[in-house]
Order: structure tokens, then C-alpha cells, then sequence
């Protein structure tokens, strides 16, 4: 495993006003770190100690070239320059809003590390350029020696502990990532605006508990979900558990079909979803709509529904989207018009 090193949360003495929010309610250190890739550290949290035991953070990437987790620990992700943002919160009945809140930026310059083989290298670009709107954080740390490769993973009996145990969906995707470490799949389906955050049972996803949130909010439009899928890669079962009064489909837009992540993850082949090919918008028919979809994305005018879509859209089969797969589509349309096979 590569170096860890750690940077121990500290509690800052003194007062702090109500509504100015000074310097001092909020310190974070280092303000900038140098890191090689799979490298660790942890950030210095100063707060107020009259505040501290109310105070919760929020914490967020800017680029995802790093990787933070909750109580602060950064992960060296892939090479590149990332901010990471820390907002703090805490109840204030002093204050006009009632909630004391400040914000820092720490700045991450993350290095490639050449001592990486260069069968992880290959496997670690598979990971991160061959599978569109798809982050697999577990394996990528596994692979950067951040985690080791039979660290425990969530159980589906402790996941439903955990549910029932918070309020809050955040609560619980937190409580589960601390225990879990690094989710197993991020996934962004960017015509839905919905985010999957994925923990898996074992290392192959055939069982896992999603996270489904529209733009990282869980309060506004979530679900959280137990979802089986068989070895070719269908979806053989879904399950919501939480919360029980939610529209299932209004919140997955899931039933039956293939989990192409899974597909793609396991380089299986892909046909057993039922889609036609080159069927973009997932409509059921391949026709001139599905060309005017791939132009617009093309173009940077509307991005492609999810990851199914894309599938069907690289009609050249080479993982990428050009010119070259909007003629290849054209020409099918063609030669189905002239009633080709």
C-alpha cells in the first residue's frame, strides 16, 4: 500500500460571534497539498469548541481528482488539479438565519505516481475513460493501493440497519460509506439529472444498495434501493427501501433491462436489454430522431439520456463519440429505409 499520511482534527479555542462568522468558527489546514496519486491524507478541521459538537460538514470535490470522504480524509484519485470545498454548519439562535455557516477551499495538486505497474495504469484508464458517466472509486483505490483488496464490504442486512436507524438520507449514506469506505459505483445519468451512488456486496455488483439522489440532493428527489443483477447483467430484482411511500418508478426509471455499467465493468457483451440498436432516445424504434439525439450531443446542445444511450450511439465500437458514429447511424437508417437487413 502507498504512503498515508494524516492530518489529525483539532479543536480551536475561543468564542466565536453569531453573525459575522470570523476566521476563527472554521479554520481548515493545510490551504494547499502536493499528493501522488493513491497517496492519503486528512484535513485539519478547526472549529469553535461552543459550536463543535453541532457542527456538521459538507464536502465536495471540485474536478475529481480527489476523493473526500466525509471526516475529512483526501484521496489522490488521478493525476491533475482539484479544490476541495469544506462547509461547515451548525445551529445558531443568535444568528438572523439560525444556522452559523462558513466555507473553505483547500487546493490539491495531484502528481502520477510512476511506480504504478503498467497493467494497473491499463486497468485503471479502462476504468475511468472507457465507461462513460461511470466513477468505479472502490476498485480505482484498490488498484492505487488506497484499499485493500479484501477490505469489509456493507452487508445488505447492516445497509437495513443503518436505514432504519437514521431520519435522513444523507445520514444514511454517510453511515454506510464510513463503514463501506469508497463507493463502488458513482454514476451520472445526465439526461435524468439523477446520481446512483452504489455499495456493493461482493466485488462483481451482482447484489448492491443504491443511492439514486437528482443532483446530490437527497431531500429534494432519492430513493434508496437493493438491486440483483444476474451474471449476463440483467436486472433481475430491485427492491425499494427507503422511504416506503415513494413512486418507484418516478424515482428509478428502472424495470427490465441490462445494468450496462455492470455490462461494460465485466467487458460482457452487451444484448440483453431488449433495445434496439441504434436506439438513442430508448423509445423502442431506431429512427431519425435517434440521429438528430446524437447530433445534439455532438454539438453540446443536449447531453445523451444515460449510459444505455451512449451504448447505442458508438456505432463505431471504438468507446468514443465523433462524426464517424452519426455516419455510421445515417447510413443505418439508410440502408432500414431501402429495407436492408
Amino acid at each position: 500500500m502507498l504512503a498515508a499520511f494524516l492530518l489529525q482534527t483539532v479543536l480551536m479555542p475561543g468564542m466565536a460571534a453569531a453573525d459575522d462568522v470570523p476566521e476563527a468558527f472554521l479554520t481548515v489546514t493545510p490551504a494547499e497539498i502536493t499528493m501522488k496519486e493513491g497517496e492519503v491524507c486528512r484535513l485539519n478541521l478547526e472549529v469553535d469548541p461552543a459550536y463543535a459538537a453541532d457542527t456538521s460538514f459538507q464536502m465536495q470535490t471540485a474536478y475529481n481528482h480527489v476523493l473526500i470522504s466525509p471526516d475529512g480524509t483526501v484521496t489522490a484519485y488521478k493525476s491533475g488539479e482539484d479544490t476541495v470545498m469544506i462547509h461547515a454548519f451548525c445551529p445558531d439562535a443568535h444568528s438572523e438565519t439560525g444556522t452559523r455557516y462558513a466555507s473553505r477551499t483547500v487546493k490539491i495538486l495531484v502528481q502520477q505516481n510512476e511506480l504504478l505497474t503498467e497493467d494497473v495504469r491499463t486497468e485503471l484508464d479502462r476504468l475511468r475513460d472507457d465507461i462513460p458517466f461511470c466513477d468505479f472509486q472502490r476498485r480505482s483505490t484498490e488498484l492505487l493501493g488506497a484499499l485493500p483488496d479484501n477490505a469489509p464490504r456493507i452487508t445488505l442486512s447492516r445497509a437495513a440497519e443503518i436505514i432504519d436507524s437514521c431520519e435522513k438520507p444523507e445520514d444514511m449514506l454517510r453511515q454506510i460509506e464510513a463503514e463501506h469506505r469508497y463507493p463502488d459505483l458513482i454514476r451520472h445519468d445526465s439526461g435524468e439529472g439523477v446520481t446512483w451512488t452504489e455499495f456493493w456486496m461482493d466485488d462483481k455488483g451482482s447484489e448492491k444498495i443504491q443511492f439514486a439522489a437528482e443532483h446530490w440532493n437527497l431531500s429534494d428527489s432519492y430513493g434508496v434501493f437493493y438491486c440483483r443483477v444476474s451474471g449476463d447483467g440483467t436486472v433481475t430484482a430491485h427492491e425499494m427501501l427507503y422511504p416506503a411511500d415513494n413512486d418507484f418508478e418516478t424515482v428509478s426509471g428502472l424495470s427490465d433491462q441490462t445494468d450496462l455499467p455492470y455490462v461494460r465493468y465485466h467487458q460482457l457483451v452487451s444484448g440483453s436489454s431488449g433495445q434496439v440498436p441504434g436506439d438513442i432516445d430508448g423509445n423502442g424504434v431506431f429512427n431519425a430522431a435517434d440521429a438528430v439525439t446524437l447530433q445534439n450531443h455532438l454539438l453540446n446542445r443536449k447531453a445523451l439520456p444515460d449510459t444505455a444511450a451512449w451504448d447505442f450511439a458508438d456505432m463505431h465500437h471504438d468507446n468514443r463519440l465523433n462524426a464517424v458514429d452519426l455516419t455510421l447511424l445515417k447510413r443505418a437508417l439508410n440502408d432500414k429505409r431501402k429495407g436492408k437487413q
